[in-house]
């Protein structure tokens, strides 16, 4: 076996196992009390994709309607926030992109997000920055009363970012928003 068959075995094993995750929180959450402390030690993974992975699993599991999985677990809850600041630009993308649905969805989860999604707007990679614009703007569209001043003060410092498709989305979205309301 060569040394990339390995990698894409291993990778092939986590999306598997992701699936499995999934429909079983979605049937019974509490089979997977015994999962969640290996799923917080795979977000912590050296391994970029195995730590994207399981930043998506865990973002749907926390978000869906009805979950306390966050309010159950503090810990991994905790564990994840830390990937808005993980070292990898793709990573902290997945997380902001996520944001809309913990703010939709769940009040006691919103200003965890909040906190986050303004500290990444801000971000140094572009694509972080960019998603941030379209999350803020997914937010508004859906319901406009969740929207803070932090939330339109980050629509506004991105209409003057120096990246042009960043200004040019956010300039779009606030168009958008105006021609709404």
């Amino acid at each position: 076996m060569l040394p990339h068959e390995g990698n894409r075995n291993r990778l092939r094993a986590t999306q598997s196992s992701v699936r499995l995750i999934k429909e079983l929180n979605r049937v019974c959450p509490s089979i997977l009390l015994a999962v969640l402390p290996q799923l917080q030690e795979k977000l912590k993974s050296s391994d970029v994709n195995e730590r994207l992975e399981v930043t998506r699993l865990l973002a749907e599991m926390f978000s869906d309607k009805g979950s306390e999985l966050a309010t159950q677990n503090k810990q991994l809850w905790n564990c994840f926030l830390r990937r808005f600041n993980d070292i990898e630009a793709a990573v902290r993308a997945e997380c902001v992109s996520t944001c809309k649905n913990f703010i939709l969805n769940h009040l006691k989860l919103s200003d965890d997000c909040y906190t986050n999604l303004c500290k990444r707007h801000r971000d140094p990679d572009e694509k972080v920055r960019l998603e941030a614009v379209k999350v803020v703007y997914a937010i508004a569209s859906d319901d406009i009363t969740r929207m803070t001043p932090e939330l339109f003060m980050i629509l506004q410092e991105r209409m003057l970012d120096k990246k042009w498709p960043i200004r040019h989305q956010a300039i779009m979205n606030v168009a958008r928003l105006y021609k709404e309301i």
